[in-house]
């Protein structure tokens, strides 16, 4: 094979000479033969997300499942050879020798260093060219024999290898430390949501702001709001010309168009697609809209329900019982009206709406800041490397 030697635009200060290009098979030795432990931590294809192991169990190896066959070493860089493109993948470092990783995953163990070697296949350009070698539609996989094909570029001074694994491997415990921040504080605003209203049976919450007490009220969603589904006049889509005012529909922001539009506060509630309550798709949105015949509008009714509070209210009540249809389950705005939500004062109400909004806007904020890092990270690779 003719070396294709190449330099990344951006580099290390004090590293030069020309990176070197070479099948992966030349770098790491592929899925090497071990004797598997008695018993053994397994890995499986759903243990790994991202680059991190968040989860393992406890196998004996008479009854483990036939797939459990790689025996991993400190060092060990595991790709996932089914549907790639999730880019599940793991340098594995625990100074332990009875975890076993199974046969979806393909076990290198590189001549260069790890980390490198793990940024390396993370790269978009590289999955594109695994995809090249898959076979299957609904499961996309890829055989260790390919994969070992599949030609890569690296610098074949260890010490720059290195530099290069170091600096992804902070910046991806960074982007793991953030995904962290971030799903910590959506498992708060679920917490609270349940604690924050009544549970079935009781007529006060668990949670209370200080000064607040006495029972609250069930009301049918009827009587508490106003309906506006006269609103919902669907545009052609000929119409839809480009524009500032947001375009709703049963999956939230479909667009910005021109168009028929309403300046107000509303909850829009979808009318099919039900199958989590708990995140039913229940939106509050204020300012200019145009939606479309997919989602209900309600507002509450003055000085009775604060709409921003009738938007979570709504996360926590009960839409099954009204659902119709099967695996798209409908939402009928009769039926819909007839629901029940607890209702307690309306300077109460308020509390609870920007308690909610607050913790919102933080997890907006958090959303941000992690796709912000794993944008850079798609930058960097694709600079830093050949």
């Amino acid at each position: 094979m003719v070396n294709e030697k190449k330099v990344p635009e951006i580099r290390f200060e004090g590293f030069a000479g020309l990176w070197e290009q070479a099948s992966l098979g030349s770098v790491a030795e592929f899925n090497p033969k071990s004797l598997l432990p008695d018993t053994f931590e397994y890995v499986d294809l759903e243990s790994v997300v991202g680059t991190v192991l968040e989860s393992h169990r406890t196998e004996n190896k008479k009854t483990a499942p036939s797939r459990a066959q790689r025996l991993a070493k400190s060092g060990d860089v595991f790709f996932q050879t089914v549907r790639p493109y999730q880019q599940n993948n793991l340098l594995f470092d625990l100074p332990v020798n009875n975890f076993v990783f199974s046969t979806g995953y393909a076990q290198l163990r590189p001549s260069i260093d790890s980390n490198f070697l793990l940024a390396r296949i993370q790269e978009d350009e590289f999955v594109v060219k695994v995809l090249d070698y898959c076979t299957g539609t609904s499961y996309p996989a890829i055989t260790p024999t390919n994969l070992a094909l599949i030609d890569i570029v690296y610098p074949t001074d260890p010490k720059e290898q290195t530099a290069l694994g170091n600096f992804f491997r902070n910046l991806d415990d960074t982007i793991t430390l953030k995904k962290q921040q971030y799903e910590q504080i959506i498992n708060i605003k679920k917490a609270m949501l349940e604690k924050m209203f009544p549970k079935k049976g009781a007529d006060v919450p668990e949670i209370r702001f200080d000064g607040f007490s006495g029972a609250w009220e069930i009301k049918l969603l009827g009587d508490a709001t106003e309906l506006y589904d006269n609103l919902r006049i669907p545009v052609a889509e000929s119409l839809r010309k480009p524009g500032e005012t947001p375009y709703y529909g049963a999956n939230g922001i479909q667009g910005y168009i021109d168009g028929y539009t309403h300046d107000g506060e509303y909850v829009l509630v979808a009318e099919d697609g039900a199958s989590d309550l708990l995140n039913y798709p229940v939106r509050y949105v204020s300012g200019r809209i145009w939606a479309n015949n997919h989602v209900h509008v309600l507002q509450g009714k003055a000085k009775e329900t604060n709409t921003l509070y009738l938007s979570y209210a709504l996360k926590v009540a009960d839409f099954q019982a009204v659902l119709v249809g099967g695996t798209r389950a409908k939402l009928n705005a009769g039926a819909m009206k007839e629901m029940s939500i607890f209702i307690t004062s309306f300077e109460e109400q308020i509390l609870i709406g920007n308690f909610f909004r607050n913790l919102d806007n933080l997890i907006s904020a958090q959303q941000e800041e992690l796709e912000k890092l794993q944008n850079i990270k798609k930058a960097c690779l694709s600079k830093m490397f050949v």
